[in-house]
């Protein structure tokens, strides 16, 4: 083993250039492969850390392929002064429900807001079932969005589901179908929030997919990160070595 390793070391000193040459070589050939510089990607998606050939992987995606489950998104719309109950915040809700239906690879039937065709409310008549949409319209006045009101709080599905505990905040929620990347989600996602924010509403926005986008973006400045470190970690090898070898 000694004499191995020996031989090992002098074969290394003896084509050091070589060494070297080659060292450097697969150095860029990696970082090319890894660091994001744009002419290369990272994929980070979970979903690739799973074995596709696994039976519950395979029917995860079957379900996801008709159902979605993987990209579900939520925006906040929040009033800044007061409550939600107000036209201003109310309309905002109203198209951003509609314009949120328009996004590619969203799942029509998985949108959920005060203004969704997709959340009703249902009584019971004596004589029959009465199904109506919880806000069809814009409610025009006090009394009208009053009704809302004591809809929406009086109902602990609606209520728990749709509006904040201050009922300064409520939602509109939807799942995507596995076509859209993380990067298309939430650019359609920041193009809306910036289209309706307004000086009394603020739209944000969280989910799987954010997060993810999020995730990779950050990946893109590692590597100057790297850099820094490398030259940090040679520094302090030369100071205290004082020789190239050292480092």
């Amino acid at each position: 083993m000694a004499d191995g390793y020996r031989r090992y070391i002098a074969t290394v000193l003896r084509c050091r250039w070589t060494v070297l040459a080659a060292t450097a070589f697969l150095t860029a050939v990696l970082a090319y492969r890894g660091i994001p510089l744009g002419l290369s990607a990272i994929n980070s998606n979970p979903d690739g850390m799973f074995p596709p050939d696994h039976p519950y992987v395979q029917i995860d995606r079957r379900i996801r392929k008709d159902f979605g489950g993987w990209n579900y998104v939520v925006m906040i719309v929040e009033a800044k002064t007061g409550d939600v109950w107000k036209p201003e915040v109310l309309s905002v809700v109203d198209a951003l429900t509609s314009e949120v239906r328009l996004l590619p690879g969203v799942i029509p039937t998985s949108i959920v807001s005060l203004a969704s065709p997709n959340v009703r409310v249902v009584e019971d008549r004596g004589t029959g079932l009465d199904i109506r949409y919880l806000m069809r319209a814009v409610p025009r006045d006090a009394g009208e969005i009053d009704a809302l009101k004591r809809q929406v709080l009086g109902e602990d599905l609606f209520r728990k589901a749709l509006i904040s505990a201050d009922q300064r905040a409520t939602i509109v929620a939807a799942d995507f179908f596995d076509g859209p990347t993380s990067e298309e989600i939430t650019a359609g996602l920041a193009g809306l929030a910036d289209r309706y924010t307004t000086p009394d509403v603020r739209v944000y926005f969280t989910g799987g997919p954010v997060l993810l986008d999020m995730f990779n973006r950050y990946l893109f400045h590692v590597w100057r990160r790297f850099l820094v470190a490398f030259a940090v970690i040679a520094a302090v090898l030369y100071l205290s070595f004082g020789t190239l070898q050292g480092m």
